[in-house]
């Protein structure tokens, strides 16, 4: 239901309809109030002025998606027809209080409150708008300020400028949004806001502050008790060599991150801040991780370890796991560049176990096309140590390189 009430300050714009009348009922209920709205004033004392208006409207639910199939009919200047079309709102508005004024060009000014559910909008890559879908919650805002409570469930955020990844999805979204306008720019504070999803639950709090141009600057702290490990891939920036990203998708194929933390600090243009000028921290622990590190090559199995991000670097600091029958020691890997059209794995640890289970590794690596059937058929009783070293180029794994010391240990 709609209830318009106006006040014309001065002479107050006509917005009769051009083209095709309405078709439906609804439609021509929707031209009529917007009629009642936006009737005549009398004439301003200056000719040559704008005309202007004020009115005020309460709404006590409207369907996005359905309004913008009715802007034609609404008295709505070309401006906001045009968020209208590039933004392409969808969801639920309900119990909605709003006070505007403004001329026949433009709204100058205005204030509403309102309630929304499931509510949508699209990405914009230019001005780095983020879309999503399916928040709820409430909003108080003016055109200098505003605020929005969110309490959300089964929504997802798209970043097509930050990620290369699909949408993340969350299964709940709570907390509270600010925002100031100053025409050009935003800055936008997040007091706390809490999540959770299939691939990680946590909170984040921070502050960002777009001038109208470039990427603008952001303060970011996030802590994830639980993360998937499988995810990680998920929340590499763009600005992250392909090769990495898809090494981080391919490579950790199983295990549970905890105690994740995060700082992201700087100008998001300057990302990860080779540079210097910023700040770009991930440190976790994982358990019970998978690790294919180079195609051909036995897995890491069951790895506990510490994993960072710092920079253009990752490393993974691992404290014990498994290939195939043999143990672990300390092993690290690590990408000093993940900025880098050339980024390089380097992988370097000892491993231990029965000299049996090493030659099932020879068996099953690359190294068999150097050594041959050599190991095929030898049997033997003992154990033995392996110094490992690898490096591999993530954009050509089958130039890996390899080094190693082997030591047979009371061997039979």
């Amino acid at each position: 239901m709609l209830r318009t009430t106006s006040a014309a300050a001065t002479d107050a714009p006509s917005y009769s309809p051009s083209g095709a009348l309405p078709k439906t009922k609804a439609e021509a209920e929707v031209e009529a109030e917007a009629k009642t709205q936006m009737e005549e004033a009398p004439a301003d004392e200056s000719a040559h002025s704008l005309r202007r208006w004020r009115g005020t409207a309460e709404i006590s639910r409207v369907d996005l998606a359905a309004l913008r199939g009715l802007a034609a009919y609404l008295p709505l200047d070309e401006k906001t027809r045009g968020v209208l079309r590039d933004y392409a709102p969808t969801g639920q508005i309900h119990e909605l209080r709003a006070a505007f004024s403004g001329n026949a060009e433009a709204v100058e000014h205005y204030a509403l409150s309102a309630g929304f559910a499931h509510l949508g909008l699209r990405s914009r890559a230019q001005g780095n708008f983020p879309g999503f879908s399916g928040l709820s919650g409430s909003v108080d805002c003016d055109e200098k300020k505003g605020r929005a409570h969110i309490r959300s469930a089964h929504a997802r955020i798209e970043m097509p400028n930050v990620f290369t990844a699909d949408p993340l999805r969350f299964d709940r979204i709570n907390g509270l949004v600010t925002w100031t306008a100053n025409g050009t720019g935003m800055e936008v504070e997040l007091p706390r806001i809490a999540f959770a999803g299939a691939d990680a639950e946590g909170s984040a709090q921070g502050r960002y502050v777009y001038n109208g141009s470039g990427a603008g600057t952001i303060d970011l702290t996030a802590t994830l008790p639980r993360a998937s490990g499988t995810a990680v891939w998920r929340y590499m920036p763009r600005s992250v060599n392909p090769q990495a990203t898809e090494w981080l998708k391919q490579g950790i194929t199983a295990g549970t991150a905890h105690d994740t933390r995060l700082i992201l600090r700087g100008d998001l243009a300057h990302f990860p801040f080779s540079d210097g000028s910023g700040k770009f921290v991930v440190t976790s622990r994982i358990t019970s991780a998978r690790i294919d590190y180079a195609p051909g090559w036995p897995s890491i199995e069951n790895l506990d370890a510490k994993l960072a991000f710092e920079g253009v670097k990752m490393t993974i600091e691992g404290e014990r796991g498994n290939i195939l029958g043999t143990t672990l020691g300390k092993v690290r890997a690590e990408i000093p560049n993940l900025d880098s059209h050339q980024s390089e794995l380097n992988v370097a640890g000892e491993v231990r176990g029965p000299t049996m289970e090493f030659f099932r590794f020879i068996a099953q690596s690359p190294v068999r096309q150097s050594v041959g059937d050599l190991t095929q058929d030898l049997l033997t009783k003992g154990g033995g140590m392996l110094a490992l070293k690898l490096a591999v180029p993530l954009e050509h794994s089958i130039d890996t390189r390899v080094e190693g010391d082997f030591l047979f240990i009371d061997n039979e």
